[in-house]
Formats: C-alpha cells, sequence, structure tokens
C-alpha cells in the first residue's frame, strides 16, 4: 500500500447476500479509494487494507454476519487503514469491486465471498486481491507475492513498542455475536441488492490491448495465385478482426500496418510491445507445392527458436529495456539472464494456452483446419519475450478454391467470430485461475 494518501472517511460496514451461494461485505466511504483484500490463517481471516482509511466507531451497523464471526478494525501502521474480518469457515474472493457515490448513496467497495475448498483456500494465502485508481479506471490484479504483513499480522494488529503508542484497533459494540444475530434476524433473500443499487453489469470494465499482425505488405507480396495476393488478403482480415474485437468493448487493438507497406519482422514485435500488447496475433495465409491442401493452423514459438532467443537478449551488455515489467538495467547479469529464461518460458505457456483456445474458437465456428493444427516454428515475430504470441496461417492461397475463400467479407468475419471466441475463452481461463 502507498506509504501517504489521502484521507478517505469508513461510514459503515454491512453485510448482506446477494444470492444463495455469496456472502456479501460492503464497506462504505467517503471518498474513491484503492483497496487490498487478502487471506490469513490460523485463524481463517480476510483482510481489507485501506490507504488514508478513518473509522468512525459509531456508524457501524450490527447486521447479519453469516460467515463471519467477529471484525474489527484499526491503524495498525501510518497510512493504511485496516479491516479484520474473522471468518467461521474457509472462503474465497468471488468478485471484489468499487462502486462510486452516486444518487445518495455512498461511495463503496464490494467484496462477494463464495465457500472455499481447503486447497483452494490455501492457495488464496499470500495472494491479494487489489484495485489502484488509474487514469479513472480501475484494475484488479491478484499478484502471487506475500502482503506487506503477512505472517507478522498480528504483531501489525497489536500496539508496536515505541514512544508514542500506536493507535489501538476499535473494537464493535461491546454485545457478543450472538445478541447481535439474535437481535438482528437475517434480511429477506436479495434484500441486500436494493441498499447497494448495483448497475445491470460490473462498473468497471478490463480493456485488454491486442496487437494484430497482417504479414507481408508493400514490397513483400507474400504468396500469390493469380490476381490474389497474400498480402492483401492479411490486412483486410486483419482489419475485420480488429473490427469484431473492438466491437464487443472488451478489447483495445492496433495494427501493426493498416495500409499495403512494408514493416520489418522485428519492427513488428517493437510495436507490440510498445503498445504494451497483452497478446500478439501474427496473420497469414501459406503456400505450398500440393495444390490439393488447404485448412488453417497456428504456429507457437519452437523451444529451440525460445532458447536461441534467450541467448540473444541475455548477450544485450546493457539490459537497457524492460522484460515482463522487470528493469533489466538495475539487475546483477547472471540475475537478468534468469529472469529473462523464466519471461520466456511463461510466455511460451501462455501462447501455447492462447492457440489452443483460438483452435476451439475455429472449431466451433466449423473452419477447416489442418489435421495437426497447433504447430511451432522459429518466426521473428513470435519472439516477444513477454507478449503471448501465435502466427495463424488462415489457408492456403496455393489452393485456388480456398484463395477465393479467403478473400471473401463472409469468410474473413467467420475467422474474425472464431479468433474473439478463442481470445474471450483464453483470458476467462487467465481472470479464473487469478481468482483461485
Amino acid at each position: 500500500m502507498p506509504a501517504t494518501a489521502q484521507a478517505v472517511d469508513v461510514d459503515n460496514i454491512r453485510f448482506g447476500k446477494p444470492d444463495p451461494a455469496s456472502f456479501r461485505i460492503v464497506t462504505e466511504l467517503a471518498a474513491d479509494s484503492d483497496f487490498d483484500a487478502f487471506f490469513l490463517d490460523d485463524p481463517k481471516r480476510l483482510v481489507l487494507d485501506i490507504p488514508g482509511a478513518a473509522f468512525k466507531t459509531d456508524a457501524f451497523k450490527p447486521e447479519n454476519r453469516a460467515p463471519v464471526s467477529a471484525f474489527r478494525f484499526g491503524t495498525p501502521e501510518e497510512g493504511t487503514g485496516r479491516i479484520v474480518f474473522e471468518l467461521k469457515k474457509r472462503l474465497t474472493i468471488k468478485q471484489a469491486f468499487f462502486l462510486p457515490g452516486k444518487d445518495g448513496l455512498p461511495a463503496r467497495i464490494v467484496v462477494d465471498v463464495i465457500d472455499a475448498s481447503p486447497a483452494v483456500f490455501s492457495e488464496n494465502i499470500g495472494a491479494v486481491w487489489q484495485r489502484r485508481k488509474t487514469g479513472g479506471n480501475t484494475a484488479f490484479i491478484l499478484r502471487a507475492s506475500p502482503p506487506a504483513a503477512d505472517a507478522g499480522m498480528e504483531k501489525a494488529m497489536a500496539p508496536r513498542p515505541q514512544a508514542t503508542p500506536a493507535t489501538p484497533l476499535a473494537e464493535p459494540p461491546p454485545e457478543s455475536i450472538a445478541e447481535i444475530i439474535a437481535d438482528n434476524p437475517p434480511p429477506e433473500e436479495h434484500a441486500e441488492i436494493a441498499i447497494i443499487a448495483l448497475p445491470s453489469r460490473k462498473p468497471v470494465i478490463r480493456r485488454y490491448t491486442i496487437v494484430i499482425d497482417p504479414g507481408h505488405g508493400g514490397k513483400d507480396p507474400g504468396a500469390v495465385n493469380g490476381k490474389i495476393y497474400e498480402k492483401h488478403i492479411t490486412l483486410s482480415l486483419a482489419r475485420q478482426i480488429k473490427k469484431t474485437l473492438e466491437s464487443t468493448g472488451r478489447y483495445q487493438v492496433h495494427l501493426t500496418r493498416n495500409r499495403d507497406v512494408f514493416v520489418p519482422l522485428r519492427e513488428r514485435v517493437s510495436i507490440a510491445r510498445k503498445a504494451g500488447a497483452e497478446l500478439f496475433i501474427s496473420i497469414h495465409a501459406d503456400k505450398i507445392g500440393r495444390r490439393d491442401v488447404r485448412g488453417s493452423s497456428l504456429y507457437t514459438l519452437s523451444r529451440q527458436a525460445s532458447d536461441k532467443e534467450t541467448a540473444k537478449l541475455a548477450e544485450n551488455a546493457n539490459f537497457s529495456e524492460r522484460i515482463a515489467g522487470i528493469d533489466l538495467s538495475q539487475q546483477d547479469k547472471d540475475i537478468a539472464n534468469i529472469l529473462i529464461d523464466l519471461a520466456m518460458r511463461d510466455t511460451m505457456n501462455h501462447s501455447n494456452v492462447l492457440a489452443e483456445t483460438l483452435l476451439k474458437g475455429f472449431r466451433k465456428s466449423k473452419i477447416r483446419l489442418l489435421g495437426r493444427p497447433h504447430r511451432s516454428a522459429g518466426f521473428a515475430v513470435l519472439t516477444a519475450p513477454d507478449t503471448p504470441s501465435v502466427l495463424l496461417e488462415a489457408g492456403f492461397v496455393s489452393n485456388r478454391g480456398e484463395a477465393i475463400l479467403l478473400s471473401s467479407a463472409a469468410h474473413q468475419q467467420k475467422i474474425a467470430t472464431a479468433i474473439l471466441d478463442g481470445v474471450d475463452s483464453y483470458f476467462q481461463k487467465l481472470e479464473k485461475a487469478a481468482l483461485h
């Protein structure tokens, strides 16, 4: 959490059930705020850290707490307000988000939790569900690293030995949890929804950045069959893919070229990295001596090519660039070599997942595939060390019938739809993995 933060009043903490399987924790604030949410074990706790939080101890309403047996709050360290929810059982976060104040409703941090198996709860320990304000938008990141106060949480919550005593934790009203629940029976099912007034869709949509690379161009026509040029097919198809992806509102898409120009291979990779691409898809159409061969295929970087690229990056004497968000110029050369290798391996794994989800999209759209559609090669455009990348061979220009099909708007839309399905599935897998 930031060392210093603008003060924000915590006005209320309340609980409810948005659906039969979930339990909702709502923290009402006087202003917009970041937050960290994470779990601790022995005993089981859910912790919510809010930078700059100040608590109004007389404002909290005792309500039905279901899996929460008790909660306490205070300021264990300067600049951070903390709420600790003691849990009766293992839980995991289903979703967490921020709602701005509107129409008389306060700003709110909403955390929905559901029952978790021992294995899932164990995986939660040391991870943090994090919200940061970025240019007016919000992003939720699950980091596989311990929070600032993990093993020492209880020490952080207790007064520290210092000249000025640490701010003690405020406790809820002194009545027992049993008395609270007895005096405040559970609300009727879904009653909390009306209070929270959630919009029909999530208030913040994460827009992923994707770069589409139309192969060839300019002086490089690619495969040719009569008057049908690969460079024209790839550009037209890339534009259709961009249009289809962006129409969902979930993706921001860049093209490495948007007209008939030649772009060097390494520059295409550079364009993707400068754009902060989370996916890179290079579009091509194949050519082979046998004119009866047809069907689509996908390539990811081969292990041999990956090892060569890793070695090439490691030979860079000044390590002036950032790999996977790490500034290599600040690293010892041996450590930098290890980081590069780890980044390449992780990127290759994600590229393979992307290829498989795209192929499922192609099968769903009933697009013809080669017998072994997922292949590997050392294509230069696949060598970004920290951007999952695939190369699509949409079909064979050498097959006259398929060349005509690839040039048609209807088939290009079919391919674009298949790619949308695959990309959606890829990010859903990542988000599901992050939740667990």
